[in-house]
């Protein structure tokens, strides 16, 4: 019986001990919460971490990615003024921001003698080809209207150009004469000498003018009226920025009315009026280098 009990105590020890030294081999690898396992930490440290930057083979920082891509120099942006809308509007507005004189605010423009379109509708469907031709060039382009059935007028569409940062405004119109023969395109531009418009743009946009009405002809084929200059109209003396009017053709002329009434006549001139645009800014880049 005491033998029994013997062998029964010695078991039950020998299963102690050995609960007991598998106990202490789990407590070397456990990390108990507050602790750590240094040799965990050792081995972490040792390891460097392998980003998916390394295994694509790009080790570019990406805060030098990002100061080089606020440093790129901004795309210009020109607003382009199909001028006129369908509604006219002859109240009054001042002509210029310091003058008393007073001119309609705008209207609907002139009439194809031949094709008895109006104005507004001519240079709406241009103005979307010059879009379309400067977006093609990398340009940024905004209207002061995509439609007809608008109110804007000629001051505030001068005053346009600053409120959405343009670097130039061109508007778009068509002529008209009393004289049936009168044809070709030119370009209107501030004035110089007059107390509200600033002598440094009026320089800048005989230029932007210049180029615009030479690229215009020589893309059309059309006679070159060349640049003129006024101080009477509110699109031009309320503008901040270079601005130039261009007056793509005389409606009032019967060939040259239906002329400008077909896509491919309106591709060319759009493509000249693009063209002078462009060469504006080459020009500034090249004054810059």
């Amino acid at each position: 019986m005491k033998t029994n009990f013997n062998r029964l105590y010695e078991y039950v020890f020998f299963v102690f001990v050995f609960l007991l030294i598998i106990f202490f081999i789990r407590s070397a690898t456990y990390n108990f919460p507050g602790f750590s396992s240094s040799a965990g930490d050792e081995l972490s440290s040792s390891l460097k971490t392998v980003t998916e930057d390394e295994l694509s083979g790009d080790t570019t920082n990406t805060s030098s990615s990002e100061e080089e891509r606020t440093s790129t120099p901004e795309i210009p942006m020109i607003l382009i003024d199909p001028g006129h809308q369908a509604e006219p509007d002859y109240s009054r507005e001042n002509a210029a921001p310091t003058l008393n004189s007073t001119v309609y605010k705008v209207s609907t423009g002139t009439r194809g003698v031949a094709t008895g379109v109006w104005e507004f509708q001519l240079v709406l469907d241009v103005a979307l080809k010059v879009e379309t031709e400067l977006k093609d060039l990398g340009y940024q382009v905004v209207l002061t209207r995509d439609r007809h059935d608008v109110h804007i007028t000629n001051k505030e569409r001068g005053q346009m150009a600053k409120e959405v940062g343009a670097d130039i405004l061109v508007s778009l119109h068509a002529d008209g004469s009393s004289i049936t023969s009168a044809q070709g395109v030119s370009v209107l531009s501030p004035a110089f000498n007059v107390s509200f418009i600033d002598g440094d743009r009026a320089a800048v946009s005989k230029t932007l003018s210049t180029l615009i009405v030479d690229e215009l002809a020589k893309a059309t084929g059309a006679r070159n009226r060349g640049v003129h200059f006024r101080n009477n109209l509110s699109l031009l003396n309320w503008s901040e920025v270079p601005s130039a009017l261009v007056e793509m053709g005389f409606m009032t002329n019967p060939e040259e009315d239906k002329k400008m009434q077909t896509d491919e006549y309106q591709e060319k001139i759009a493509r000249g009026i693009a063209s002078g645009i462009d060469e504006y800014f080459s020009s500034i880049a090249d004054s810059e280098e």
